[in-house]
């Protein structure tokens, strides 16, 4: 006959299990399972943690939930974010059980995908990625490499700059794969500059302060970039730096966007892992008079 006590050591619950109080396997938190659960000592702000240890968790009872995704939200794959769907939009969004402990979650709010209620989603590393899908019974999401034909040339729009005058940046982008890709333009541009751009301006070995500007988002496109197509971009480098001394200066520069198989992009949760990081890197000698 087999025990509740034989299911404990069975699931590697039972140490867990004893340290913590609880008579039988119903009573701990199974790892795959959302609980409603607080931290002691509370999360105080700043960075969470990727889980809290049992020990440090008052766990509640558990809530239900009735579906899930898991894919990956970084280039290595070695990030994942969980998403959970929930009868209902949670005020108090519960926590999930994983067998190093549990995880707070990361963002809330309604909707998963077309079916309705809310969502919650956690942010965990690939080993319990690989957990809490065997544990759904569902496949892990991985990214996979996109725009390898795409090269980004940098130059100044003329030189020298004037003091005073427009400093613009350009960066025409090429593709010469026969493979199209989406490539996004916008979504940071809402402000004093596009912060997709990224500058750092050096004289004489010293590095100018950059100027403090952040963006508020911004509507966002996605761009089809098909074998022989470019697009230039701009930025006035007067945005970054400021320039107001002649002489040569080095600029390292920047570009960030996110690649998808198509212009429908990479919606959450069941295409997220449909996308890719990437960059366009250069350094350029400009110079002032």
């Amino acid at each position: 006959m087999v025990t509740r006590r034989g299911v404990l050591h069975g699931l590697g619950l039972a140490p867990l299990a004893l340290a913590l109080g609880w008579r039988d396997a119903e009573a701990a938190p199974r790892p795959g399972r959302l609980y409603r659960a607080r931290a002691n000592p509370p999360h105080q702000g700043g960075p969470l943690a990727d889980h809290y240890p049992y020990a440090r968790v008052k766990v509640g009872r558990a809530v239900r939930h009735r579906g899930a995704t898991v894919f990956s939200i970084a280039n290595r794959n070695d990030r994942y974010a969980a998403v959970v769907a929930l009868a209902a939009v949670p005020t108090d969004p519960p926590m999930l059980a994983v067998a190093a402990g549990m995880v707070p979650a990361r963002s809330w709010g309604s909707g998963f995908g077309d079916a309705g209620g809310g969502s919650v989603t956690y942010e965990v590393d690939r080993a319990t990625a690989d957990e809490l899908c065997a544990a759904w019974r569902i496949t892990r999401g991985d990214r996979v490499p996109l725009g390898d034909g795409l090269v980004g040339a940098w130059r100044p729009r003329a030189q020298p700059f004037l003091r005073g005058q427009p400093m613009e940046l350009v960066l025409a982008v090429s593709q010469s794969s026969a493979t199209p890709v989406a490539m996004t333009l916008g979504g940071r541009q809402r402000g004093a500059r596009d912060n997709r751009f990224a500058f750092t301006v050096t004289r004489g070995g010293l590095v100018l302060p950059i100027i403090d500007a952040p963006d508020f988002g911004g509507i966002m496109t996605y761009r089809v970039m098909a074998r022989g197509d470019q697009v230039e971009l701009v930025a006035d480098l007067r945005a970054w730096a400021t320039i107001d001394q002649p002489g040569r200066y080095k600029v390292t520069c920047r570009h960030a966007v996110e690649l998808s198989p198509t212009i429908a992009g990479a919606p959450w949760p069941d295409h997220g892992h449909d996308t890719w990081d990437h960059t366009f890197d250069a350094t350029l000698a400009i110079d002032v008079e």
